[in-house]
């Protein structure tokens, strides 16, 4: 979901338990949450959001504020792409957020 330029307004969603938008989103930079910076490295090849009715809304924003630590991180060296051995401390459990010493929110997250 690189490309993923916007999504529809959250409102009709309701209560929302986990929520999360990782690196590489143009929605993250191209003017979606707020003003156009296609300076960050996934975003390069990105473009300012055109058309101002696609912006979020004033519940989907309140969304990606309510999950600061799984929306929109700034770039990273650090590769998000599960790794055998962030498979292993997990001990294989698909979808189970494991913390390591070191890692940053979302790092230890295996699919």
């Amino acid at each position: 979901m690189k490309h993923l330029s916007w999504i529809p307004d959250l409102k009709s969603v309701g209560a929302i338990v986990h929520f999360a938008v990782y690196q590489g989103a143009y929605l993250c930079c191209n003017g979606f949450l707020g003003p156009c910076n296609l300076t960050n490295p996934f975003c390069s090849s990105g473009s300012c959001l055109g058309d101002s009715s696609l912006k979020a809304t004033p519940t989907t924003l309140q969304v990606f504020s309510d999950f600061p630590d799984t929306v929109c991180q700034p770039y990273s060296v650090i590769s998000q792409t599960p790794t055998t051995a962030m498979i292993q401390m997990c001990n294989g459990v698909p979808y189970r957020q494991c913390r390591a010493s070191g890692l940053e929110p979302g790092r230890g997250d295996v699919l």
